[in-house]
C-alpha cells in the first residue's frame, strides 16, 4: 500500500515567537518540532490523522483524511487572538481529493481568526448629583451597572464563498450551522447566560451646585472570520460577537 504524505508548513513570522520551536504531534504522540519558516514532511499510513502543534500551553489541532499516494498541506502560525493564540489549518482543502474522499458530506472548521473591533452606541444616560451645602464640597459615590448578553451575527455577504459561491439553500444552512457552533464554543455563548457590567464612580461636587453625569453607553463588537471546509471547497464567513458593554463618561456643572 502506498504511503500518504502530510506537509506541515510553519508560516515565516518576523516577530511573533520566531525563535520558539513548536512541538509537532501526530495522533497524540510527539513526532518532532517545527521552527519558524520550516516545512516538515510526515509520511503516514492512509486514513484519518490528527495533527497538532503545541507551545507554552497553547495548542491547536486539525483532523485530515489522506488517501493512498495522496498529499495534504497544512499551515500553522501564531495569531493575535486571545481566543485562539495558535492556529493550524489545511492550506489546500479546495484542491486536495484527500480531504473529500472519505468525509464526503462533512463540514470542518479549518480556521478561526479575529480581525478587529468596533463600537456601537447604546445611547446616553444622564444623572444629576446635587450638593446643597454652603461652603463645603462633597464626595459622592454611585454605582453604575447594565445587564447584557453575548450575542453574535453572521454575515452572509462580504465573505469569500469559494465553495458555495454565495448560493442559498441547504448547503449554506450547513455552513451557517458549523460557523454558529464554533462561535458559541469559542466565546462560551449559551441561550440563558447573562452578563452584568458594574463600576463604582466617585465625583466631587462643589458647594451649592449640581453636576450632570453623562454616561455614553456602547457595545464592543469583536469581528472575525470562520473558514469552513466542505465538499465544494472553503467558505470564509465573517461574523461579529459582543465582547463587552462599557461607557465613556462626561461630567459638567449645570448650576
Amino acid at each position: 500500500m502506498s504511503d500518504a504524505v502530510i506537509h506541515v508548513k510553519r508560516m515565516n513570522k518576523l516577530w511573533s515567537a520566531r525563535a520558539v520551536a513548536y512541538t509537532l504531534e501526530l495522533n497524540g504522540s510527539k513526532v518532532g518540532s517545527i521552527s519558524n519558516g520550516q516545512n516538515v514532511v510526515l509520511r503516514v499510513t492512509p486514513g484519518t490523522h490528527v495533527v497538532a502543534v503545541r507551545t507554552f500551553g497553547m495548542a491547536d489541532q486539525v483532523e485530515v483524511y489522506v488517501g493512498a499516494g495522496q498529499e495534504v498541506r497544512l499551515c500553522c502560525e501564531p495569531t493575535w487572538s486571545l481566543a485562539k493564540p495558535l492556529s493550524i489549518w489545511c492550506a489546500s482543502p479546495g484542491t486536495s481529493e484527500a480531504l473529500t474522499t472519505r468525509h464526503a458530506d462533512a463540514l470542518h472548521v479549518i480556521n478561526f481568526s479575529e480581525t478587529h473591533t468596533s463600537e456601537e452606541s447604546l445611547g446616553i444616560e444622564y444623572r444629576n448629583i446635587e450638593n446643597p451645602a454652603k461652603g463645603t464640597s462633597v464626595t459622592r459615590s454611585l454605582r453604575v451597572s447594565r445587564e447584557w448578553s453575548k450575542t453574535y451575527e453572521i454575515h452572509r455577504e462580504g465573505g469569500a464563498h469559494r465553495g458555495l459561491k454565495g448560493q442559498a439553500g441547504p448547503e449554506w444552512l450547513k455552513v451557517e450551522a458549523s460557523v454558529e457552533a464554533e462561535i458559541r464554543r469559542v466565546y462560551a455563548i449559551t441561550d440563558t447566560a447573562r452578563q452584568e457590567f458594574t463600576e463604582e464612580l466617585v465625583l466631587q461636587v462643589a458647594p451649592e451646585s449640581t453636576v450632570r453625569l453623562a454616561l455614553h453607553w456602547k457595545r464592543i463588537w469583536q469581528h472575525g472570520v470562520v473558514s469552513v471546509s466542505g465538499t465544494e471547497g472553503v467558505d470564509d464567513v465573517p461574523f461579529k460577537v459582543i465582547r463587552a458593554v462599557t461607557f465613556d463618561q462626561v461630567v459638567s456643572e449645570i448650576t
